[in-house]
């Protein structure tokens, strides 16, 4: 696995974690504000008060303890693990080789765990861009899967997308693979998965089979673009009297009317948008628009 491919899973994680301070920010400028004065007065206090080599240990074990908070979202044991943590530190007498063996220790274990992380990564990446590349090209050419796999990664590199990381975006080709999208349609599809899924707050890959869907929806109204095929579906829901996931769900269940052809796209958005603002149920908007199409 190239080297390449491993510093970009790195970039990946920490563009995340960059990614939610700034949704942090966003959301509640002044709690963040607040938490990093905090921050800077105990980081102050702290270098004061105790030895220096004390100082860079309690700021290990408080990391170790956020981190942990964050992987978790477990109060209790962030705070269990930041309490042992504490009282190892300040039960051991630390003299400078004390401390050096420990920084030695800890900076080796965070490294292999790091690498560790981001080779599981890229190999996570490589193996769904791998099956995405099976799916174009069928699974019996190496040489034409191999050729394939490199167009897909052409396809994520290029996109400069900031919403969606490394991962998402291959799950998301994946999926348009899987589905049989024409392959120049990829990089419009991944934008408009990129942007929908943060406007809905649904999981990309979630998206991706609506885009799919979508998409094949108005292949026959010579829909040629994937930007004008969603901009019928958009605009349907920001003029739907309920929640976006209502609308989702109540297209999820009556799909199969709009990719069998049996409704036009015009038609069958405009009977959603009726069915689900006269209080049908999300999930019975199917079964409900059949029943009516019967009736007449």
């Amino acid at each position: 696995m190239s080297g390449k491919r491993i510093a970009q899973s790195t970039q990946q994680v920490l563009w995340s974690l960059r990614a939610v301070v700034k949704a942090s920010y966003n959301l509640a400028p002044a709690a963040v504000v607040v938490m990093v004065l905090v921050a800077a007065l105990v980081v102050v206090v702290t270098v004061w008060s105790t030895p220096l080599m004390m100082t860079v240990v309690l700021f290990i074990v408080l990391s170790i303890a956020i981190l942990l908070y964050i992987s978790t979202w477990n109060y209790g044991e962030a705070a269990l693990a930041l309490a042992a943590g504490l009282l190892t530190v300040y039960s051991v007498t630390w003299t400078p080789r004390r401390f050096i063996a420990f920084i030695a220790v800890w900076l080796t274990f965070s490294s292999v765990a790091l690498l560790a992380s981001s080779i599981k990564v890229a190999a996570d990446v490589e193996a769904i861009f791998l099956a995405a590349a099976g799916a174009l090209a069928g699974h019996s050419d190496a040489a034409a899967i191999k050729a394939a796999e490199r167009r897909l990664r052409r396809v994520a590199d290029a996109y400069k997308g900031f919403l969606i990381g490394g991962k998402d975006k291959a799950e998301v080709i994946s999926v348009l693979a899987f589905r049989r999208i024409d392959e120049r349609l990829f990089p419009a599809a991944l934008s408009a998965v990129d942007t929908l899924s943060t406007a809905l707050q649904l999981e990309p890959v979630a998206i991706a089979n609506l885009v799919c869907d979508i998409t094949r929806a108005f292949e026959t109204a010579e829909a040629v673009d994937v930007t004008g095929s969603l901009q019928a579906f958009i605009s349907t829901l920001q003029e739907t009297a309920v929640p976006p996931p209502d609308f989702i769900k109540g297209f999820q269940s009556s799909r199969y009317l709009l990719l069998s052809r049996r409704l036009s796209p015009e038609t069958y958005f405009a009977a959603l948008q009726e069915s689900l603002e006269s209080g049908v149920a999300p999930d019975r908007v199917g079964e409900y628009l059949e029943g009516r199409d019967r009736e007449v």
